[in-house]
């Protein structure tokens, strides 16, 4: 074979491997960017489907019902001639069991003594075990 056949041979090899690599690079940003609308459609479609249900609440906040409902609750307005009634003292009180009666020794131990040994938790620890 002749040089320059040679050279014919190796830079047609050359040009043929430039063409693959760019060819498979090319295939591969495709399927890249593929993958990346695809998960651009579903972002959509999650952004559509909170649109809509935004204008169907600000359709109902338009509606009077709503508006009589946040006058009711957060402004504690009533309608002519309704009586409204107020409940207090609905917050029970913490009340002690049985079981618990050595937690309420061990809230009581901080007050007996002034010392800051016995208002720690260690010394707490101690009589809870064995006292």
């Amino acid at each position: 074979m002749s040089m320059f056949g040679r050279i014919k041979l190796i830079a047609l090899t050359i040009a043929l491997t430039v063409l693959s690599v760019n060819m498979f690079i090319g295939a591969y940003y495709t399927l890249k960017n593929t993958k990346r609308l695809e998960d651009l459609k579903t972002e959509v479609s999650g952004l559509e489907a909170r649109r809509d249900s935004l204008k169907e609440d600000i359709r109902y906040k338009a509606t009077d019902e709503y508006i009589e409902e946040k006058a009711r609750n957060d402004l504690n307005l009533a309608k002519p001639g309704e009586k409204v009634y107020v409940v207090g003292g609905l917050e029970p009180k913490a009340k002690f069991s049985p079981q618990q009666e050595d937690f309420k020794v061990l809230a009581k131990t901080s007050q007996r003594d002034g010392s800051g040994f016995r208002d720690s938790a260690l010394y707490q620890w101690y009589t809870l075990f064995f006292r």
